[in-house]
């Protein structure tokens, strides 16, 4: 993505040095099959003042969930030498992602939650022992576009689907399906189920300007 945005200096001087995240946003996120509603939030307007509408720039983002299995007390630090400790297990993971709300306030400011449109497990978590046998480093090499905007990239040219529709970002009534697991030769494969969300219209379609 910094490539994208910033091809002469893709990092910021903190990706380097600090892990970065969002805050939480547990009071989105839902099971696979649920619906998921365009946001309205601020973007930049045509004349360059503020407005509020629904975004336009939604997009999927394919990750590998983990649920945490058992907490630390406040003011304690788990370990970095023993962070499987906590972990109960992985699940697939949609990070749905409205990126025109994002990039309106990344900066100066953090994007904090205005990137969060809602957030879709897999029906299956795999306890952490299971799939401990079939666990193998990544190549320090591997890369793999997880959005819409990656794969494009960043819209241009767009993707054409196998009906013949192109997109370069998802649009009302799109259906996103992931499916993954794990497998080596001569065993079984130990699966995810399938995370699969679809969008909605906005609740709201009215643009208005932001007050200064």
């Amino acid at each position: 993505m910094g490539t994208l945005f910033r091809p002469g200096k893709p990092l910021l001087p903190s990706h380097r040095w600090m892990p970065i995240e969002y805050r939480g946003r547990s009071s989105s996120i839902v099971v696979s099959g649920q619906m998921a509603r365009r946001p309205v939030g601020q973007t930049q307007g045509i004349d360059g003042t503020p407005e509020v509408s629904p975004s336009q720039g939604l997009d999927h983002e394919l990750a590998l969930g983990t649920l945490i299995g058992r907490g630390n007390p406040s003011g304690t630090a788990v370990p970095i030498k023993d962070p499987e400790a906590h972990l109960f297990g992985p699940t697939l993971f949609n990070d749905g992602a409205a990126g025109k709300l994002q990039a309106c306030k990344h900066q100066p400011l953090d994007p904090s939650l205005s990137k969060n449109l809602v957030i879709t497990l897999s029906p299956r978590v795999v306890t952490r022992p299971a799939p401990a046998p079939l666990r193998a480093h990544f190549p320090a090499a591997f890369t793999r576009p997880e959005s819409l905007l990656e794969r494009t990239p960043g819209g241009r040219p767009p993707i054409v689907l196998r009906n013949g529709t192109a997109r370069c970002l998802l649009a009302v009534g799109d259906r996103v399906g992931f499916r993954g697991g794990c497998q080596r030769p001569g065993t079984r494969c130990i699966g995810f189920g399938r995370c699969v969300a679809t969008v909605l219209p906005a609740a709201s379609t009215r643009t208005s300007k932001v007050p200064s």
